[in-house]
């Protein structure tokens, strides 16, 4: 069983997990995404908001868990935190699931604390601060003067993280401020890097390795950066050692996704944070040849895994909504028109389109609509 799957997220966990012969059930919350309309989904529950009502979550999660049974359960995203959280509502019922402790998860997730772990593993990070002042963020800027990246401490996905750029800081702030209802204390500034995104996937059992994975990201959501879009399987030996060892340091258990920039010119790499859940691009991994959510199930059940196979590199993977999206913020932020490599790149395999499944991608674009319409009511309606 996996809660909160009404995303794409959720969807490559449930065609992962049910192209290999297990039944899986998803939790959903009032946007029922996509995959509840899959070919593959054995059945659906409603649960609340794991944000607005993480108590109301871990009860609709135990009685579903009492009346169906699941072997193993997995969170699909930052409900991650709210069952490590509250796991002990759940120790009466006969379900498995791999989960780090809330102490490292909250360690890890928080981008200041991570990055303060890393410096003292050795291994190189952009400059950073953790301001209390106006004052603070004027002088990093004096001493560092391009562009600064803005980063709210606990925030995914590309949320909460804001470029400043030189002359407007104040600008900046307020507007950083205002869309996300933090203030000072709340986030940190760092030096912006200019050097392509790349991530180490990893899992582990009790802080011991048991299966990794790396790509490059080629595109994002939004030319500053946010959620790839377009990816590509990889091997980078130094970046793998460096998430390991991070991962080792805390003793890891189970998924976490761990992410750089990396100069392939100079060789030189910088840590920036760790996602300690299962990450958006997780199609790229499966397709390649590391299939993660199976090796978790396997893992949950007791099993001792064997020594991981070599995935396939080069490999090219797009999520198809969200790298049309990006494809149109690229032509809004530069005014130059999209090549068609750009609209229609060579691709080996896709997140959330296949032919065998085509419903599952026709309720993600109802929803994406959906989302867009309410989106935009709301901004006119004015203040309730």
């Amino acid at each position: 069983m996996v809660s909160n799957a009404g995303n794409r997220l959720g969807y490559s966990l449930l065609r992962s997990l049910a192209r290999s012969g297990l039944k899986v059930g998803l939790g959903v919350d009032s946007n029922s995404g996509m995959g509840v309309y899959s070919r593959y989904c054995a059945g659906n529950y409603r649960h609340p908001s794991h944000t607005r009502d993480p108590l109301g979550f871990m009860a609709a999660l135990g009685e579903t868990i009492h009346a169906r049974r699941p072997a193993v359960y997995m969170p699909a995203d930052e409900d991650a935190f709210v069952v490590a959280e509250h796991g002990n509502l759940l120790r009466d019922y006969p379900v498995r699931t791999v989960l780090a402790p809330i102490e490292t998860l909250r360690r890890l997730d928080d981008k200041f604390e991570s990055l303060q772990l890393a410096q003292s593993l050795g291994i190189p990070t952009p400059t950073t601060i953790k301001p209390t002042t106006l004052g603070e963020i004027e002088a990093f800027a004096r001493e560092y003067p391009g562009p600064l990246v803005l980063k709210i401490k606990r925030s995914s996905g590309g949320r909460g993280v804001f470029v400043l750029q030189p002359g407007h800081l104040n600008e900046g702030l307020q507007k950083a401020f205002a869309r996300s209802g933090k203030g000072f204390g709340d986030f940190v500034i760092q030096e912006f890097v200019r050097a392509p995104g790349y991530a180490v996937s990893m899992l582990f059992d009790h802080g011991v390795p048991k299966a990794s994975f790396t790509h490059r990201r080629l595109r994002e959501l939004s030319p500053l950066g946010g959620p790839s879009t377009l990816r590509q399987s990889i091997r980078q030996p130094a970046l793998e050692a460096h998430a390991e060892r991070l991962l080792r340091q805390v003793g890891y258990h189970g998924v976490a996704m761990v992410e750089f920039k990396y100069d392939e010119a100079t060789g030189n790499n910088w840590f920036l944070e760790v996602n300690p859940r299962w990450w958006g691009s997780l199609a790229l991994a499966t397709q390649s040849g590391v299939d993660f959510p199976m090796l978790l199930y396997r893992l949950a059940l007791g099993e001792n895994l064997p020594p991981q196979p070599d995935y396939r590199v080069g490999v090219t993977v797009r999520w198809l909504l969200g790298d049309l999206r990006a494809v149109q913020n690229q032509f809004k932020s530069t005014g130059r028109l999209p090549r068609y490599r750009d609209i229609c790149p060579k691709v080996d395999g896709y997140d959330d389109a296949f032919f065998d499944d085509p419903l599952a991608l026709a309720a993600e674009l109802a929803l994406q609509l959906k989302k867009a319409i309410f989106s935009k009511r709301d901004l006119h309606s004015g203040p309730r």
